[in-house]
């Protein structure tokens, strides 16, 4: 059974190779380091079944979570540089014209 402390060890042997792996995942430092953050915390929680090698474990985390997080970013809306001619019609606006006359 491991502990805790091997975790901690790990971390600090592991943490640069491991954000390098991260990056060509994600190709942005900051995500990369997020990435490698939560994988990090999910390894943690489960270090007690973690095997003698926990590589395999910890690389095995960090593309399912990116993975998960690639899948669930939504890219519905794509940023224009114009905007379009004219806005959609208001109803309230064409009921207050109406209103007023």
């Amino acid at each position: 059974m491991r502990d805790r402390a091997d975790s901690e060890r790990y971390v600090e042997q592991r943490s640069a190779r491991l954000l390098r792996t991260a990056y060509p995942l994600c190709r942005d430092w900051g995500t990369a380091e997020d990435l490698l953050q939560t994988a990090l915390a999910k390894a943690w929680f489960a270090w007690r079944r973690v095997g003698a090698n926990p590589d395999p474990y910890v690389y095995r985390i960090l593309a399912n979570t990116h993975a998960t997080w690639w899948r669930r970013r939504w890219k519905g809306e794509v940023p224009t540089e114009t905007l379009p001619d004219e806005a959609g019609r208001d109803p309230a606006a064409e009921r207050r014209e109406e209103r007023a006359v």
